[in-house]
């Protein structure tokens, strides 16, 4: 957890970094401290038939902390977003990856967008914090700008 603090302090301290920049910090430090805190997200398959993914849709369920195929799925009121590949794929580096490559996540077609609202899901999903207050955002940054 120290390593992770002082990669992320130092990356903001030696980077001259835009808003949506800071958002991708806010979000890859989030997604990190989640995995170091025993709250890794399965991105492997679907959660429940365990079969890899075709061009059907993919849910993140917050609840389960894993993805699944959307029929495999009920929404019934749990914290679920919508996914692309690309978006877990992006998510899977955004875990692995040392810090400062997680910051050179680039994407079309909104998958940044969808991996921000996955980490905001598993956020308030894990630490009891209502859902869609945003509260544990800092300054209210909007959602990833760099796409």
């Amino acid at each position: 957890q120290a390593m992770l603090s002082h990669d992320v302090i130092n990356y903001i301290d030696e980077s001259d970094l835009s808003l949506g920049e800071l958002n991708l910090v806010v979000h890859l430090f989030a997604w990190k401290l989640l995995n170091l805190l025993g709250y890794r997200p399965d991105l492997t398959g679907c959660a429940f038939c365990e079969k890899r993914f075709g061009d059907e849709d993919i849910i993140f369920s917050a609840r389960q902390g894993a993805i699944a195929h959307k029929s495999c799925v009920s929404l019934n009121g749990t914290t679920s977003c919508q996914v692309s590949l690309a978006a877990v794929r992006g998510l899977k580096l955004m875990l692995d990856a040392p810090f400062a490559d997680g910051m050179r996540l680039r994407s079309k077609n909104g998958a940044l967008g969808e991996m921000a609202s996955v980490v905001r899901a598993m956020i308030e999903e894990r630490f009891d914090i209502p859902i869609g207050s945003g509260l544990w955002q800092i300054g209210g940054l909007p959602s990833f700008a760099r796409e």
